[in-house]
């Protein structure tokens, strides 16, 4: 299931009737050459955490997409800066002080 097909109300519901998986993809932002988008590895995970999602009763998160190849630069490394990485854990750290025991 797509955390953006839940409603407030259905989500505080699912939440409170079972503990449910979430998942939270990450995937980079890199070149791929002319034939590909360069968020072809997050679209990727995305669709991997979508089809688990749907098979096992999970939930999906928004992908979280960043780039570090530094073989990629000047152009394609955007970075999560500390601050960012920071943000990203308290998130996580909340989700699991919700009560989701797997994320």
């Amino acid at each position: 299931m797509d955390a953006s097909d839940l409603y407030d109300p259905e989500f505080r519901k699912l939440i409170k009737s079972k503990k449910p998986t979430v998942i939270i993809p990450v995937g980079s932002i890199e070149q791929h050459g002319a034939h590909l988008p360069i968020t072809t590895d997050s679209d990727i995970v995305t669709e991997v955490a979508s089809r688990l999602a749907k098979k096992c009763g999970f939930i999906v998160f928004p992908t979280i997409s960043y780039g570090v190849s530094k073989e990629h630069d000047p152009f394609f490394n955007v970075s999560p800066s500390g601050k960012q990485i920071e943000v990203k854990f308290k998130k996580l750290q909340h989700y699991l002080n919700q009560g989701y025991t797997k994320v």
